[in-house]
């Protein structure tokens, strides 16, 4: 299961600094530094909940747990549109 929440913690967009494997331990503080980058408590929460999945034990259920974390995190990186669509 590492390896497959591993995966998906590199599926993050290169924008936020992912995009490729990390080194073991690594995503630790590349995590950390995400959490302080991201502007709205919703995108920091769901970084928080990625770096408890990371950090527990689990099958299946942890690789589902940092999954639904990632994407939280994806829509917190999208660019906000206005009601005009800019």
């Amino acid at each position: 299961m590492d390896t497959a929440v591993g995966l998906t913690v590199s599926g993050l967009p290169p924008a936020a600094g992912a995009g490729r494997l990390l080194p073991a331990g690594a995503e630790r503080a590349w995590l950390a530094a995400l959490e302080l980058a991201l502007p709205t408590p919703a995108g920091r929460n769901a970084v928080r909940r990625l770096q408890r999945t990371i950090n527990q034990p689990g099958g299946p259920e942890r690789a589902l747990a940092a999954a639904q974390a990632v994407e939280d995190v994806w829509e917190e990186l999208r660019p906000r549109t206005t009601r005009a669509g800019f």
